[in-house]
């Protein structure tokens, strides 16, 4: 092609790199790797090198880049990464390429260690040096040190330049403004928050701009997970982009005669693939390349799998050393969740509303028995959440969720409701601190059937006339046991993802704290663990729900140091309510 022709194509080049990326640009590979990820023969330019076409994972992170171009806006993504996946040499690629078509395009790539820089530096190299005479820019700098810099003694050519570092140097991103950036393996940088501090004041929120942080996980607390998750939350700007493990083509192998002697779920080290098998529509070329791997590259350990290779977001982060609750069982509940509606619950009704406060998977069903555990946050955006679980009595599956920042006023009355809905169900309320007080106090004056805490001495257990559930050191531990129990022992049903990874990231600190580590939140596990606290509290009937049970008959003695009327045949009334109830131990 000759050069002015090259010059008419150069704005349609810039609209759709990936054009001038696959017919100029160059990369070193084998021969296998890159027949497996185009599915086709592809002729070497030379020893090792290829053209570079995209792979199918590098098509999804391209079509996600021209998606945000095209809106006019700043290109901001947070990609969370198999391992071996290439994605590195596709965003260098990229930046290279818009160092050509973009004049003053100002780049830096920032890696987690030397010898990762090194080779993302060789890389760009490599584009250079193949492009075709009449598309090689003039250069006034090339080192790996100092960078590459596309201009001429003059200063009249593209003023365009890319420059590598290291995460060791906390001023890696100093100085001058850019245009574009690319942070590499984040997760294991050594200074995150500086380097990401200096970027964000260089990086312009302009629509030519450029900012990709991408990396494998490394376990749970440290500041990319913390940047994940507010990214999935939407309180960033950074889209966040996963992309499973076979959804690359790399990763499949044709199986052996052997393969078919270990039936699915035969074998623990594999986990429940059937339920892999099932719910991610794996092949069997899939699945014994993921056996092979588990067994040749992951010490027969599914759970490193899934921290190298993960299925879901949350598998990526899975981190074993201080985990209270069983990862193994907490993966396989994971494969069992099922998406649920959103909505409200308003006069006994629910509405389906995208963005709803409350998430359902089944709708209130007659003759069913409801518990809700209940955890008040602070009711502020950025404090602790509110969370309220709310199982089935008869087979202890999770059928709703409600999670929210209102204050306690408004999540009182939104508990109210879903009560109501909910065939008037038996509420669990945390009453620790100034938040649970404050709900616990609207709840009351609205509502009758409510939890009644019970005190355990050395006699056995007690229980007095204080509502809702006090979290300490004895009732968490009970709390901890019954979501242990629950989990190893198969007792019920989990159908929310975000409360699988709550469970995850509880752990046990060194000083002996039960918590969620640092960057996660245990609002949904406390209000989990209550709920069943409930349960096994029998404080109420399970036979049958509570409106359907007949209407009491009011012939009483009033005791006025209780507050309560005494009926006949242990039925009980609190007289400022006016409403009714049984229960095994007599109070309501």
């Amino acid at each position: 092609m000759l050069y002015d022709e090259i010059k008419v194509k150069l704005k349609e080049y810039r609209d759709d790199p990936k054009q001038f990326i696959e017919r100029f640009l160059h990369i070193e590979t084998t021969p296998g790797r890159i027949q497996s990820l185009l599915h086709r023969d592809i002729k070497a330019i030379r020893g090792k090198i290829y053209p570079f076409y995209f792979s199918e994972e590098q098509k999804i992170l391209y079509n996600i880049f021209i998606k945000q171009r095209q809106q006019r806006k700043p290109v901001r993504i947070i990609y969370l990464k198999s391992r071996q996946t290439c994605s590195t040499t596709f965003w260098a690629g990229l930046s290279f390429a818009n160092a050509i078509l973009e004049p003053n395009t100002k780049a830096i790539i920032i890696a987690n260690q030397e010898d990762i820089a090194q080779i993302i530096y060789d890389k760009i190299d490599l584009f250079y040096k193949d492009l075709p005479p009449e598309l090689k820019p003039e250069i006034t700098q090339f080192s790996r040190l100092k960078g590459i810099k596309f201009d001429n003694k003059l200063g009249t050519g593209l003023k365009s330049e890319i420059n590598t570092a290291v995460s060791a140097n906390k001023d890696a991103a100093a100085g001058t403004s850019k245009t574009w950036f690319l942070g590499s393996e984040v997760a294991r940088w050594f200074f995150p928050e500086e380097i990401m501090l200096s970027v964000d004041q260089t990086l312009p929120e302009e629509p030519h701009t450029v900012k990709v942080l991408e990396t494998t996980a490394r376990g749970y607390g440290n500041w990319f997970h913390q940047e994940w998750l507010r990214a999935k939350e939407k309180l960033t700007n950074l889209e966040p982009v996963f992309i499973p493990w076979f959804k690359h083509d790399y990763y499949r192998k044709y199986p052996d005669e052997r393969f078919f002697d270990i039936p699915l779920n035969q074998e623990k080290r594999y986990g429940d693939e059937s339920a892999l098998k099932q719910n991610f529509n794996l092949t069997n070329d899939q699945l014994y390349w993921r056996r092979q791997t588990i067994d040749n590259k992951c010490q027969g350990d599914p759970l490193k799998f899934c921290q190298e290779y993960p299925s879901t977001d949350i598998e990526a982060f899975i981190n074993t050393n201080l985990a209270v609750f069983n990862i193994r069982k907490l993966q396989e509940l994971l494969y069992q969740c099922s998406p649920g509606k959103e909505g409200e619950i308003k006069n006994g009704f629910f509405h389906e509303v995208v963005g709803g406060q409350w998430t359902l998977w089944e709708r209130v069903q007659p003759g069913v028995v409801y518990i809700f555990g209940i955890d008040s946050g602070t009711g502020v955006e950025g404090g602790d959440p509110n969370a309220t679980i709310v199982l089935r009595a008869d087979n202890l599956h999770q059928i709703a969720e409600l999670h929210n920042h209102t204050d306690a006023k408004i999540y009182a009355q939104q508990i109210i409701e879903g009560a109501k809905y909910f065939n008037n169900a038996f509420l669990v309320p945390e009453l620790t601190g100034s938040s649970g007080g404050a709900l616990l106090e609207r709840l009351k004056d609205k509502y009758y059937n409510i939890y009644r805490w019970e005190r355990i001495d050395e006699f056995g257990k007690v229980i007095t006339s204080k509502l809702g559930f006090e979290t300490n050191l004895h009732t968490k531990g009970l709390v901890v046991e019954d979501i242990r129990e629950y989990i190893n022992f198969d007792l019920g049903k989990i159908n929310s993802v975000e409360l699988i990874r709550e469970l995850m990231s509880y752990v046990e600190l060194p000083n002996g704290k039960l918590s969620a580590i640092a960057g996660c939140k245990d609002d949904r596990v406390i209000a989990f663990g209550i709920a069943l606290r409930g349960y096994r509290s029998r404080q109420r009937r399970w036979e049958t729900p509570l409106k359907s049970k007949p209407e009491p008959i009011l012939t009483a003695e009033y005791k006025p140091e209780n507050n309560v009327l005494l009926v006949p045949s242990r039925r009980y009334m609190h007289s400022s309510a006016k409403q009714y109830a049984y229960t095994d131990y007599g109070i309501i």
